[in-house]
């Protein structure tokens, strides 16, 4: 493991062979990907500019890797009114199929989920988190 400050400099030495592998968003890499100066080896959503880069399920594993994903978050205790009017909004955006298309030549694929949706993949994702923590002794 090598630490950088940043995607950039990790990035910089792949493609300059120091290291031999990173884990990135696919909107850090796609350009490289796409110009074939990198090879993808798994991905966490299929995405359609790179069918040939798997899944971690379509390689046979049964747990996938843990997306990036972009959530939209309010104060605890925001008023009612005001909930009922972003919710309508946010969704509005995150549905809309000109913002998807921009989203994708960013490595961005969109898939608005209601904030209840949204709340249960959270608490999943932390016990899976917690879960892969314990398995490898970082937490009792």
């Amino acid at each position: 493991m090598v630490p950088f400050k940043g995607g950039a400099p990790g990035i910089t030495a792949l493609l300059g062979g120091h290291v031999e592998a990173t884990a990135y968003s696919l909107g850090a890499v796609s350009t490289h990907l796409k110009s074939g100066a990198m090879r993808g080896i798994v991905i966490s959503t299929q995405f359609p500019q790179f069918p040939e880069i798997p899944t971690l399920p379509q390689l046979g594993y049964r747990q996938n890797l843990l997306g990036v994903w972009l959530a939209f978050f309010a104060p605890a205790g925001v008023p009612a009114e005001v909930t009922k009017a972003l919710v309508p909004a946010i969704e509005k955006v995150g549905k809309d199929p000109a913002i998807a298309s921009k989203l994708a030549g960013f490595g961005i694929v969109q898939d608005y989920a209601p904030p209840e949706k949204l709340a249960s993949e959270i608490r999943e994702e932390y016990r899976t988190v917690e879960e892969i923590a314990r398995k490898a002794g970082l937490i009792k």
